[in-house]
């Protein structure tokens, strides 16, 4: 679970994994609650679990709470990771985008796909895109430890720093135009924070282009809405954050998705 009134990462979250998974991209399947109960929980978990973690003290301390004390969170997103047994090798997890090239496109992801996935991570301003925010899992079971998977996916993982690059702030995410350069079809990170990350400048492929337009615009308004609505883009509150009407999300959306059809033919 990830919570906290102070962040919109919690609704960022939501909607990007909603929008990636009814594209076909997959994605980790996000609930937004408003209202979580956890019983046996710190006041603040996750910063508990970390100094504890350091300190080696986890299993203890946790066995000390009393299973009838809890703690109420407010605006949670709740995450079932996506089905699949994830591939790692020994400490590396996840993927760069640049190791997105070399996917042999026999039998595995085309060309067009892989563009229209980087596509996406532009629209939606994914510039904390290192390795470990993406995964990589096998959909097939593993005949042998140690085997090839026959069936591998991949897919973003972490998508709380969207819409922005501020997370979820209108002005920024609607100015952040989705070409570099839009008679090459070449798209950049660079404006991002951290210089673009693992995603590198990329030239998109017409049929990449014209992929994502498709998907993007078979998108109704009554959908858009209820995209934002459920992630609670209209409503969220917190320290020093702002919520703008969710018709201005989707106006601004339908602005990016023409700014894709209106692009190429890319070379």
């Amino acid at each position: 679970m990830k919570y906290g009134w102070a962040t919109a990462e919690v609704h960022a979250e939501v909607a990007a994994s909603h929008l990636l998974d009814a594209l076909g991209f997959g994605a980790d399947r996000m609930f937004y609650v408003p209202h979580v109960r956890c019983f046996g929980c710190p006041r603040f978990p996750f910063e508990a679990m970390q100094v504890l973690d350091r300190l080696g003290l986890r299993q203890t301390i946790v066995r000390q709470l009393p299973d009838a004390r809890f703690v109420d969170f407010e605006q949670v997103a709740v995450e079932r990771h996506f089905d699949g047994h994830e591939i790692v090798a020994g400490d590396h997890k996840g993927w760069a985008w640049f190791e997105l090239d070399r996917i042999d496109s026999s039998g595995r992801a085309s060309r067009a796909e892989r563009d229209a996935l980087g596509l996406m991570a532009r629209f939606l301003a994914h510039w904390d895109n290192k390795a470990s925010n993406q995964r990589l899992v096998c959909l097939a079971p593993i005949a042998a430890g140690r085997a090839p998977c026959p069936r591998p996916f991949a897919f973003v993982h972490d998508l709380g720093a969207t819409f922005g690059p501020k997370k979820i702030h209108l002005p920024s995410w609607q100015a952040a135009h989705i070409w570099a350069d839009a008679k090459a079809c070449r798209i950049s990170m660079k404006d991002m924070p951290y210089d673009g990350g693992t995603l590198r400048d990329t030239e998109i492929s017409e049929a990449g282009r014209a992929l994502a337009a498709r998907q993007l615009g078979a998108l109704s308004t009554p959908q858009l809405t209820d995209l934002f609505e459920t992630a609670g883009f209209g409503t969220f509150r917190g320290w020093n954050l702002r919520a703008w009407p969710v018709s201005e999300w989707v106006r601004v959306f339908r602005e990016k998705v023409d700014e894709i059809r209106s692009a190429g033919p890319c070379p």
